[in-house]
């Protein structure tokens, strides 16, 4: 995927999300998955906060908060 930026748009890196102590276990298991099927890049030109919901199911959902980049978008 390539986002067009508006001309002079700078670099965002947001403050992560505390996690609770409940969802750090979930927590790995998802960035375990993650890397395994995504090549993870430890730099990136921008960060946006992130936090995951674990369902009954097992699976999560994961919620990012792309305010600020859809203010940058052409």
């Amino acid at each position: 995927v390539t986002l067009q930026l508006k001309p002079g748009s700078i670099s965002y890196h947001g403050e992560p999300f505390p996690v609770t102590h409940v969802y750090k276990n979930t927590l790995r298991k998802e960035e375990d998955r993650l890397e395994q099927i995504f090549k993870m890049e430890d730099e990136s030109e921008h960060a946006y906060p992130t936090f995951i919901v674990p369902k009954p199911n097992g699976t999560v959902r994961s919620h990012t908060d792309f305010r600020k980049v859809n203010k940058m978008l052409v």
